[in-house]
């Protein structure tokens, strides 16, 4: 076999968090990612950032390949910027009078329920709200920016330890496959011979008294043979076994790579059903349950 390629993983799960500060204001970035078939970007901003939105996703899809990516930026004023309540004081009415409308029809008098449904009202958004001076975004457009390259970074960081993890335990299946590749290498190649001893015992059994012709006995094995042989598949087998270390060190291979498996259990499934040998069965068996755990763990892959 081929010298076996260096493999790098990416894992899709991980998180990073940044922030910065000027002197009015902080601005903490979070960013959280986990696995998905494509880049899926979830911006989550405050409503002074708005603007900021195309720009981050720009940001983040430079970076990042696949995965569902939950960003989350939070802006919170500093000691300079005093913070305010408004409120909605036709909505608040409005709130009152249908409460006192109601617990008049049901109770036929007013009690302490107002102070109780006063204190709830002020908890709704849409009657209370925070603010303060006037905001410029334009001027904290670097920090934003810049907070969330710094989480992004870390995300990546994390990604690639969480890689690093998963390469452990995907080359120890690799190394499995590869053993089972040898090993139906084997039973290949003494296949004729088994197919020539089965038909020449079964012969037997049937008519011990016929003399067999032992070129017509080696044509007849060697017909069998031929419909059984599982060279090509094997070849096939290792090609995609090799491509798959390969691809494992190029860059974004986790689609690239959840293909070759499908591949790989094509193979399997085919030598499985040529194959007239219960130890061939047993080592596709075998082998398709370590495609199948490679295929789980690709679902992680960038």
């Amino acid at each position: 076999m081929t010298a076996k390629a260096e493999m790098k993983l990416v894992s899709m799960t991980g998180m990073g968090i940044a922030s910065a500060a000027l002197p009015q204001v902080s601005v903490s970035v979070q960013v959280k990612s986990v696995n998905s078939r494509h880049l899926d970007l979830i911006v989550k901003l405050p409503a002074e950032y708005g603007l900021f939105e195309p720009e981050l996703r720009d940001v983040a899809s430079g970076a990042l390949k696949r995965g569902r990516v939950e960003i989350l930026v939070e802006r919170t004023p500093l000691s300079g910027e005093a913070v305010q309540l408004r409120a909605n004081s036709a909505l608040l009415q409005a709130y009152m009078d249908l409460y006192r409308q109601l617990a008049g029809e049901a109770l036929g008098k007013k009690g302490d329920w107002e102070g109780h449904f006063l204190r709830e009202l002020l908890l709704r958004r849409d009657l209370v709200e925070q603010g303060g001076p006037a905001v410029d975004p334009v001027s904290e457009r670097s920090l934003v920016i810049n907070a969330l390259r710094k989480a992004v970074d870390a995300l990546l960081v994390m990604r690639a330890n969480e890689g690093a993890r998963l390469l452990n335990d995907i080359s120890m299946r690799l190394q499995g496959l590869e053993q089972i590749l040898d090993k139906l290498r084997q039973e290949s190649a003494s296949a004729p011979e088994k197919v020539k001893s089965r038909i020449l015992e079964r012969l037997k059994k049937l008519a011990p008294e016929i003399t067999l012709d032992p070129q017509r006995l080696v044509q007849e094995a060697a017909q069998v043979a031929d419909r059984i042989d599982v060279s090509e598949e094997l070849v096939r087998l290792a090609a995609h076994l090799q491509q798959f270390r390969c691809s494992a060190s190029g860059t974004a291979p986790g689609k690239k790579l959840e293909f070759l498996l499908q591949e790989m259990s094509r193979e399997l499934n085919t030598v499985g059903s040529k194959a007239q040998d219960a130890i061939v069965q047993h080592l596709v068996v075998d082998g398709k349950a370590l495609v199948e755990q490679l295929r789980e763990q690709m679902q992680n892959v960038e």
